[in-house]
């Protein structure tokens, strides 16, 4: 996507990171995490994906944002939260354009590894952290809340 532009999140994205959260998440974050994160850059990092020039339509999604990601900076790991992308645009490289942006800002905020949980029914995103060099590290029984689903834990070195 050439008109995909990949920057930091502000407090005005915070409400449509809200509805793409309830769109992506069977645990969507709530608008005050959200706001937290953003708001605190020095222990966050919240980008948005955006077209430029181009409304996603409808009243609920009056914005050209189609996707975010959430990560914690902490002692020298960044701790990936969420990456969600509306599902029209899914599939055409907005989830890599996020986790590499993502990963080249917490490489600069001095991480050295980043890691995260998946579902492990979630093939398509663990394909994708696996092209971008994540490996699995094991995994956490029964984690997600909503369905007692396994998450598989993976990383990757920064």
């Amino acid at each position: 996507m050439s008109d995909l532009v990949i920057r930091r999140a502000s407090k005005e994205d915070v409400p449509v990171l809200v509805k793409i959260e309830q769109h992506t998440s069977a645990c969507a974050w709530s608008q005050t995490s959200l706001e937290a994160d953003v708001e605190n850059a020095e222990r966050a990092v919240v980008l948005v994906a955006e077209l430029e020039g181009v409304e996603t339509g409808g009243d609920e999604f009056s914005s050209s944002v189609i996707g975010y990601t959430d990560a914690w900076l902490v002692a020298g790991e960044a701790q990936i939260n969420n990456i969600g992308v509306l599902a029209p645009y899914r599939k055409n490289g907005v989830g890599e354009a996020l986790l590499m942006k993502l990963m080249e800002t917490s490489r600069a905020a001095g991480c050295t590894i980043m890691d995260l949980e998946v579902r492990k029914s979630n093939r398509p995103a663990i394909k994708l952290y696996e092209k971008l060099g994540f490996v699995r590290d094991g995994l956490r029984k029964a984690y997600y809340e909503d369905n007692g689903e396994d998450a598989v834990l993976m990383s990757v070195r920064l």
